[in-house]
């Protein structure tokens, strides 16, 4: 928590602990507990989308980048009209 609060103070960006989680892979509830605790946030879960773009563990899936190639083909279909 010291290292978050430095960074609130030499950014100026505040975090926000209600929108904030944290990724960890096989760890014991009394661990997450602990985590939890100390940090104030909870668990993410994995696969999720970060500015957009999917973030997940292993090979790579088509079912992950669907919505990303869903709206880029929206974009590009819009850009085709104007033209």
């Amino acid at each position: 928590m010291k290292f978050f609060h430095s960074y609130e103070l030499a950014s100026g960006q505040w975090i926000n602990n209600s929108k904030s989680h944290f990724f960890i892979v096989d760890a014991s509830p009394s661990f997450l507990y602990k985590i939890k605790h100390v940090l104030g946030c909870s668990k993410g879960n994995i696969p999720f989308n970060y500015l957009g773009v999917p973030i997940f563990v292993g090979s790579l899936k088509a079912r992950f980048l669907q919505p990303l190639a869903d709206k880029v083909r929206s974009k590009l279909a819009s850009w085709k009209g104007k033209s």
